[in-house]
């Protein structure tokens, strides 16, 4: 492979050229002449390749492979030059094409287009609002009949799942938006009877909550999940209290028989100590504390039970 790679030739020299510029194998001829070029030269290049499965690299051998290697290296960058070159010369021309339509027609149709869309967005919008404004005139008096005023008709709007489309706002009557108006406004009244028919200490709280959520069952588990976690809270606080209730009782039996601690209480001390009490009591501890306790009492000679 490195005697070849050593003459002095390209790639191409194996063809005959007609003219200079179709010495090079990719020049700007045409598509089909490049890949016939191409399908020539696969049997040069596949011989490369089984040349060099062929070698052996060993100490001897080393430099000289790496030297067919960078001759062949070179040889391929030769090849893909011309390809670069010759796809950047296939392209300009189309990419002067792409700029002018983008120029002439693209530009163009944008700009046109964002004006209709323009003028018909206005239209239509103009058209919506109209229809909201009488939608808005029918609610009032549905709500007021009703005997709602909690509601917007945005809120209700979406609750039925509904939008004022351009269909809607062409037609005179709104038919189709009316009954669905006319549907959630009935559901909020059956609502708020339900709500009313539930026990009095918790109706205020219900409807506040119905109120955002518009939905009875939803707004019961609230109303329910909140008063048992301020339940739970009370238990809690109140047995806080008692355990501190119990603990200060147990300081109050066992400040009730200390010795007193005035300076003239000599006389009194000895008398006290002379006298046997039983006091009763319940202490709060751990295994080792409970053993602490029972030493102590034991080292001052204090009769337990």
């Amino acid at each position: 492979m490195s005697e070849e790679m050593n003459e002095e030739k390209t790639l191409f020299d194996d063809f005959e050229a007609e003219t200079p510029e179709e010495t090079a194998l990719i020049s700007i001829t045409s598509l089909p002449k490049i890949v016939e070029n191409l399908h020539a030269l696969r049997e040069r290049w596949s011989g490369y390749a089984k040349d060099a499965a062929a070698m052996i690299c060993t100490e001897e051998t080393v430099q000289s492979l790496k030297k067919s290697r960078a001759e062949m290296r070179k040889e391929f960058d030769e090849a893909d030059a011309q390809r670069k070159a010759a796809k950047a010369a296939y392209m300009a021309p189309w990419e002067a094409v792409e700029a002018t339509y983008k120029e002439c027609v693209s530009d163009a149709f944008k700009e046109a287009d964002g004006i209709l869309k323009a003028k018909i967005n206005d239209f239509e919008g103009a058209l919506k609002e109209a229809c909201k404004g009488e939608l808005a005139e029918y609610f009032a008096e549905l709500c007021a009949a009703n005997g709602v005023d909690f509601l917007s008709l945005d809120t209700a709007l979406n609750i039925g799942g509904m939008k004022i489309g351009i269909s809607d706002a062409k037609s005179a009557s709104q038919r189709k938006l009316k009954k669905g108006l006319a549907a959630v406004v009935e559901n909020i009244v059956k609502g708020i009877e339900q709500i009313n028919a539930m026990p009095p200490e918790d109706v205020a709280e219900i409807m506040s909550e119905y109120k955002t959520r518009f939905d009875v069952g939803d707004a019961v588990a609230t109303v329910q999940a909140r008063k048992r976690r301020i339940e739970a809270e009370r238990e809690a606080a109140e047995k806080r209290k008692a355990a501190q209730e119990a603990r200060e009782a147990a300081v109050a039996k066992v400040d009730a028989v200390a010795p007193p601690t005035t300076e003239n209480a000599d006389f009194e001390a000895v008398q006290a100590a002379e006298r046997m009490y039983k006091i009763a009591f319940t202490i709060y501890c751990t295994k080792a504390q409970g053993l602490k306790v029972r030493d102590f009492l034991k080292q001052e000679g204090i009769r337990y039970e």
